[in-house]
């Protein structure tokens, strides 16, 4: 049921309760016009028909008092815009009363959740210098330990060491891949009655990956390059539910700019400091990974070509920087093909799509933090 303003919730709210009784919950905005959220609220408090209608207030300008204000009404949430898609379930299903807390909160709010939330301990499976560091900075920005290896055989050996409650698993890694990695686990599991929860991180995210991963013993998906939200709510999923979680990102206008700074700015949750340290590792990180990429199309070896590529293509995308990794990813498939003819041209494209970026990348690290 939508509403446009007050008097048309007011009025619909009324309408429902004739005919299919109260509502189970009403999230409206703060800032509206004529009649705002609080005087909302205000409105259906007064009604003793509505009264104990649970009531999610959204603002995107939050104000000293609100929150009091938002206790003296009874109101049972109030979250400062802009929300996150796990965030707003989850406070829904709080507000709601479907997901209780042990305790009922005077007011369900942001800190709330954040403070509920249960921290884990991660097992982060990664090979990706730029990788590994976003996903760790992510997960700890959100509560959770983290331990970190670089391929699959170090998981396992990890595991027998140390007790986790999760292991994000990158698909491709050397020694040994995710899917080889999840196998093992999964065999050592075998007549133990216990499930170690294994969310794979895959770049790919194409058509077959789900049955692979399943087939693997996988709870998940999450595709690259990483959304921080995305991982989130790809975790709280898995603890809230035995379904397959997936979690793809929706394709984005593409623009030819080197990096677009909105775009790599929302992967990094909108942390200035942490792009700029991920900036600096790709830098100090770039000239290994296009000598490694250079040496082995000169060497005309196409699984060389293509992991080198493939590992480029995973750092430059956690910027954004759409030119670099469509060209990375040509270079990918070229070794993928085994068609090395072609890849002369297409490393002349890389390396001008680098320079761009690097410059790009350069700059942006080097700007002043504003007082």
């Amino acid at each position: 049921m939508l509403a446009g303003n007050g008097p048309e919730a007011l009025a619909a709210l009324a309408q429902t309760r004739e005919a299919q009784g109260p509502v189970k919950l009403v999230l409206t905005d703060a800032s509206m016009p004529d009649m705002d959220g609080f005087r909302l609220a205000e409105e259906i408090r007064k009604d003793p028909a509505l009264s104990a209608t649970p009531i999610l207030l959204l603002t995107s300008a939050g104000e000293c008092g609100d929150a009091a204000r938002c206790r003296a009404l009874g109101l049972e949430g109030y979250l400062t815009k802009p929300v996150s898609q796990s965030e707003l379930l989850e406070a829904v299903l709080r507000v709601a009363g479907t997901k209780p807390p042990a305790v009922k909160p005077v007011l369900v709010t942001r800190h709330f959740l954040r403070e509920e939330r249960r921290s884990l301990h991660i097992l982060l499976a990664e090979d990706n210098a730029v990788n590994q560091l976003l996903t760790l900075r992510i997960l700890e920005r959100h509560g959770h330990s983290v331990a970190t290896v670089s391929n699959g055989r170090a998981a396992l050996e990890r595991i027998q060491k140390e007790t986790f409650d999760l292991i994000l698993m990158d698909v491709q890694m050397p020694e040994m891949d995710g899917f080889e990695a999840t196998a093992a686990v999964r065999k050592q599991e075998e007549g133990t009655g216990k499930h170690l929860p294994i969310i794979a991180m895959t770049a790919h995210a194409m058509e077959g990956d789900r049955e692979r991963c399943l087939a693997a013993g996988m709870d998940g998906y999450v595709a690259k390059p990483i959304h921080g939200e995305d991982l989130i709510d790809a975790i709280d999923r898995l603890g809230s539910s035995s379904a397959f979680v997936e979690v793809t990102t929706p394709t984005r206008r593409r623009g030819q700019e080197p990096i677009d700074m909105a775009s790599a700015l929302e992967r990094a949750g909108g942390s200035v400091e942490l792009l700029k340290e991920l900036g600096a590792l790709f830098l100090t990180e770039l000239p290994l990974l296009m000598t490694t990429l250079r040496e082995a199309i000169a060497a005309g070896d196409p699984n060389a070509t293509e992991r080198a590529a493939h590992k480029l293509k995973g750092c430059v995308g956690n910027f954004s920087a759409h030119p670099a990794w469509d060209a990375a990813l040509k270079l990918e498939v070229l070794g993928r093909e085994r068609c090395l003819s072609e890849a002369e041209p297409a490393l002349a494209k890389l390396e001008s799509e680098i320079t761009r970026l690097k410059l790009a990348m350069t700059e942006f690290c080097s700007l002043e933090a504003r007082p």
